[in-house]
């Protein structure tokens, strides 16, 4: 019998100091912007009302219609990343949906994705007063 689909209870969305690991992923969102630098790495933190046991199989995220391809797991739920400032107004408002078979079928849930609570990369000035990801996976 499969596990139940995670049941998230919010959505929170950080802007933190972009990892070494994470320059591969900026780097044609920094041409396309015609930008030396983005400065953020936004962390898109689900929190769950119960962390599921691991298991062998497991549940597809999706924003609206666009699957997550990878997620990961922190303290209180389930973390992705986003580096493309552009991804929140073109999901705002999109609800989080979980499936079993890739697509097929889903579960859908009441948490919706929101704005990040700080400011969009074109408005940040300087990494160094953002959080860290270890930082803001913490609390």
């Amino acid at each position: 019998m499969p596990i139940p689909a995670p049941v998230p209870v919010a959505v929170e969305v950080v802007a933190t100091r972009p990892e070494p690991a994470d320059a591969a992923a900026l780097a044609p969102i920094r041409r396309r912007a015609d930008r030396a630098a983005v400065v953020a790495a936004y962390l898109v933190k689900v929190r769950l009302a119960e962390i599921p046991p691991a298991t062998g199989a497991g549940w597809a995220l999706f924003v609206g219609e666009l699957r997550i391809p990878k997620y990961w797991e922190y303290v209180a739920g389930i973390f992705f990343k986003v580096f493309d400032p552009q991804f929140f107004v073109d999901h705002a408002g999109d609800r989080l949906r979980f499936s079993a078979d890739m697509g097929t079928t889903f579960v859908d849930t009441d948490v919706t994705l929101g704005p990040p609570a700080t400011r969009l990369t074109a408005e940040l000035e300087d990494a160094s007063t953002l959080p860290t990801q270890a930082e803001a996976l913490s609390n």
